[in-house]
């Protein structure tokens, strides 16, 4: 599962790559990371910014339409505040099965 970032621009062009990402939660709370380029998955080479990127973890909860959302596997990653678990909207996700339920499943 991942959730959707913006990445807003490079930190360090040293090998690999740092980039600083904002993540708007479901309350509308802006969320800063600074993290290597790899664990922040981008489908295209980044010619701009802000592009859209992600970072994986999974879904541990859910509220109606938001999801409690945790970063911490597989990929250790958190805030700039050192949180790693966060309540987004369902549509903020690619893979949108969360916790793979049977009735998800095809």
């Amino acid at each position: 599962m991942e959730l959707i970032i913006d990445i807003l621009e490079y930190t360090c062009l040293d090998f690999p790559c740092w980039v600083s990402c904002r993540l708007y939660d479901a309350y509308g709370r802006e969320w800063f990371f600074e993290e290597k380029l790899p664990i922040v998955f981008c489908k295209a080479q980044i010619t701009s910014f802000p592009c859209k990127g992600s970072i994986r973890g999974k879904c541990i909860s859910e509220q109606n339409d938001k999801v409690e959302f945790c970063t911490k596997e597989p990929d250790d990653v958190e805030s700039i505040d050192g949180c790693n678990i966060f309540w987004v909207s369902k549509n903020q996700l690619i893979n949108n099965k969360w916790l793979n339920r049977p009735e998800d499943v095809s």
